[in-house]
């Protein structure tokens, strides 16, 4: 393994911040990003049910590589595809990761990061989701059930947490 050497992570001479089988035995392919590592589970998976296996098969992901394209194609091909995987989101609240400088971290920047920090603090948005909860409890029936689904895809979206696209895909 490479436990030894995580705080060199990044670093010249030091280890990568993605899979590099030249690094770690447990290395079972390369790649130059971590937006790879959905995709990588799905081969796995996909590899596993062909030969009859029943191991699980686990793709830990963080939230910055979750803006690029591949991991949502990945996404969509597993959830087509049926296959039985686990998919971990590290939310860190890193959409865009902070860089270093001379004067220490900066903070997460891009357009991404920014429309997510707008919407979780947009007051008029907040109480206006709490009105039409009101309103759709006092009409009741199908157009609650209809207005709770619809809040429930929208938190998940506008959280940054991902999670209802992961549930169901």
């Amino acid at each position: 393994g490479r436990r030894d050497k995580m705080h060199t992570i990044r670093q010249t001479n030091g280890l990568a911040g993605f899979t590099k089988r030249s690094e770690s035995e447990y290395d079972c392919f390369g790649t130059g990003h971590s937006s790879t590592t959905i995709s990588a589970g799905l081969g796995m998976a996909v590899g596993r049910d062909l030969k009859g296996g029943t191991n699980k098969v686990v793709a830990v992901i963080g939230d910055g590589a979750m803006t690029a394209g591949q991991a949502y194609e990945a996404m969509n091909n597993a959830g087509y595809l049926d296959s039985d995987m686990i998919v971990i989101l590290n939310d860190n609240k890193q959409v865009s990761l902070p860089t270093a400088s001379l004067d220490g971290p900066i903070p997460p920047v891009g357009a991404l990061s920014s429309a997510l920090s707008r919407l979780q603090s947009n007051r008029p948005l907040r109480e206006l989701r709490e009105v039409a909860k009101g309103v759709t409890k006092q009409i009741g029936g199908p157009m609650h059930e209809l207005a709770a689904k619809v809040d429930e895809y929208a938190r998940g979206m506008i959280s940054g947490s991902g999670s209802t696209l992961f549930e169901v895909l």
